[in-house]
């Protein structure tokens, strides 16, 4: 009889389910909070990040309002569909070249000229920074990576190298003429400039980092080191 009588332990005055309710919420929106923060890569927390200062310097110019808010939602949804659109295009060209073995054909055509590593390798870092004038960087990427690195891995290249060099030429490739992405950012930040005259200015810079590139092709070591030692 005590044992049914006895109140279980934890039960309050409004009942086990009352009690338990109460403390329930609490633990499930701590893990969830949890979740939430681990569950955010880099990549994912770094829009949140972009919003958020985007929003307080509306904020702090006085321009937050909701039809600045609107056009700028359409606009990054519309930049945003257009990106995705070129990366499903690229990733459909990319797997029609795995399928059809084309890409095994062109690295052995590659080959096959008798060109040195080098030549290949700053063949392939021209064509690159030529494509940077015209097209963006992710779809560049999506393109040429495909045909890239076989014929860098035929070539015995070190990937992570050879990817620093990709990585810098699209780096630059945004600020080439005449269709580079920072130049018309650099307009609509100041659109009493002239587009010569923003072209310009970022020669110097455009310069300073083909001597960039000029330097890791020159001493491997300079992007090799850190990676060797951290997996030592």
């Amino acid at each position: 009889m005590r044992h049914t009588l006895a109140r279980p332990r934890g039960e309050g005055r409004g009942g086990g389910a009352s009690g338990a309710g109460s403390k329930l919420p609490t633990r499930n929106s701590w893990r969830a909070a949890l979740l939430a923060v681990s569950a955010h890569t880099s990549q994912r927390s770094a829009p949140f990040a972009a919003a958020a200062f985007s929003l307080a310097a509306a904020a702090a110019y006085r321009r937050l309002t909701w039809r600045n808010f609107l056009v700028s939602v359409r606009q990054t949804l519309r930049f945003t569909v257009m990106t995705l659109f070129i990366i499903c295009g690229s990733i459909t060209f990319s797997q029609i070249m795995a399928f059809s073995q084309a890409s095994n054909g062109l690295t052995a055509a590659v080959l096959g000229a008798g060109l040195s590593p080098l030549e290949l390798l700053a063949g392939m870092l021209l064509i690159l920074l030529f494509l940077g004038c015209f097209m963006d960087q992710v779809s560049m990427m999506m393109i040429t990576a495909p045909l890239f690195m076989p014929v860098a891995q035929k070539l015995g290249l070190e990937p992570v190298w050879f990817g620093v060099l990709m990585l810098m030429c699209l780096e630059i490739g945004l600020a080439t003429p005449p269709f580079g992405l920072l130049l018309f950012v650099a307009k609509g930040a100041a659109p009493d400039t002239s587009m010569r005259e923003i072209i310009v200015s970022v020669m110097p810079f455009i310069l300073l980092a083909l001597g960039v590139v000029g330097l890791l092709l020159a001493f491997p070591e300079l992007t090799l080191f850190l990676p060797r030692f951290i997996m030592r």
